[in-house]
């Protein structure tokens, strides 16, 4: 597909581009993004076949991100059958039912995740994941007060943003470096995490400073759960995921020939360090 049209490769590149967003907050924008192309007067004259090769381009934009391949493949293939008379229609009624259920599975996770979290408990989460901050919001205002504990997610800080969204819903909060989650972790009762990828093969993916914190967890005996929808769920093999690597200028480290500053955003992580893993069905331990 050629993205030249201005609307379709700014959305592109914002989803190629982000470093804040959880994989379930860029697939939603990504929806919302493409619903709000499809209502555009601007767009009405772009080809079925135009549409489907740009969704072709969103499901590969992350490939650290297995769901956004998952959530476009459907899409890809629920619209494959639409008719080009009234395709724009259909495609963004299709596209705004999938959403929908997007959204629907999500507060489901949170639903089953918010029965993990104690009265009177600290609970560690790093970075930012949509899922865990529902699943805090939920729990505090269902009448649950507990201290969340926020690890900064270096490099992009988006723990940040999530201490802030809590503390602007009135949610006390800590915010730490990941250099503190050891010491932090002994006063832990529980740590949530995100998920980006769950693999089949024993793994999932996430932010780096997820496999670390899993380790200290494990050590200190603190129950470790993911929260990963079944979206998230992927069959590729190990050799072949891509681990996103960014640019190296974020981490403004020294300018030297020969320094190599590395810039990882995402790393694996055992099942086998985990306490379990919390999907729209319910929860999952593992023994």
């Amino acid at each position: 597909m050629d993205l030249t049209h201005p609307s379709l490769c700014a959305l592109y590149q914002q989803i190629l581009l982000d470093r804040k967003q959880g994989a379930n907050e860029l697939c939603k924008f990504a929806l919302e993004g493409l619903i709000g192309r499809l209502r555009s007067a601007d767009l009405q004259n772009v080809t079925k076949q135009e549409w489907l090769a740009f969704i072709i381009q969103l499901k590969s934009a992350r490939p650290s991100m297995h769901v956004m391949e998952n959530l476009f493949s459907g899409l890809e293939k629920n619209l494959e059958s639409v008719p080009e008379t009234g395709f724009i229609s259909d495609a963004e009624r299709k596209t705004a039912l999938l959403l929908q259920r997007f959204i629907s599975a999500n507060v489901k996770v949170a639903e089953h995740a918010a029965k993990l979290i104690a009265g009177n408990s600290r609970v560690m989460t790093l970075s930012r994941s949509s899922a865990v901050l529902e699943t805090f919001v939920k729990s505090w205002y269902e009448g649950t007060e507990f201290h969340p504990v926020i690890i900064a997610g270096v490099p992009g800080n988006e723990g940040f943003a999530t201490a802030t969204f809590l503390a602007e819903r009135n949610i006390p909060v800590t915010l730490i470096t990941e250099a503190q989650m050891g010491i932090f972790a002994r006063q832990a009762d529980l740590v949530l995490s995100g998920c980006d990828t769950w693999l089949r093969y024993g793994y999932f993916v996430n932010k780096v400073g997820t496999y670390p914190l899993a380790l200290v967890a494990k050590d200190l005996g603190v129950p470790f759960w993911v929260l990963a929808d079944s979206l998230k769920d992927s069959t590729v093999a190990l050799e072949s995921l891509q681990l996103e690597e960014m640019d190296s200028k974020e981490l403004t480290a020294p300018d030297h020939p020969l320094i190599q500053v590395k810039n990882q955003y995402f790393e694996l992580i055992s099942h086998h360090l985990i306490s379990g893993r919390v999907s729209e069905n319910g929860l999952h331990p593992f023994i």
